[in-house]
């Protein structure tokens, strides 16, 4: 199943609405036009159906629990944190509202699983720097 069905089926389901669909698209084109992803592999559809998740859930006023704590830590002290941090930042630009921090945790996972899954990216954040 691509993106589009994936977001069509939460859509069917009224988790997420047409502003979040496109919301969701405009990060996907900024993952591949300005970070130069993959966005056809399913390390990155799955990040952004959790971001059209994240987005559905917010909107209805609710939130999810932080990532588990030592993972962030893991996280933060790794060597690429500041790309990771860049381009999370770069996401959260592009978002139509507010993210609480619970669900920013889970955002910083999602990128951080796409640099070591696609270190190009890390090379595209340094030529942006």
């Amino acid at each position: 199943m691509d993106l589009q069905q994936r977001l069509g089926a939460f859509q069917a389901r009224e988790l997420i609405d047409e502003h979040i669909v496109q919301t969701v698209l405009n990060v996907r084109c900024h993952l591949q036009q300005d970070w130069l992803a993959d966005v056809e592999t399913e390390q990155v559809k799955m990040m952004l159906v959790h971001l059209a998740s994240a987005l559905g859930r917010i909107q209805r006023g609710h939130c999810v629990s932080p990532l588990y704590a030592d993972f962030l830590a893991e996280i933060q002290s790794a060597v690429v944190f500041p790309q990771v941090l860049q381009i999370h930042q770069k996401i959260l630009a592009c978002l139509p509202f507010a993210i609480p921090e619970e669900e920013q945790t889970y955002f910083l996972a999602n990128v951080y699983a796409l640099v070591l899954d696609q270190p190009q990216v890390l090379a595209s954040v340094d030529k942006m720097a």
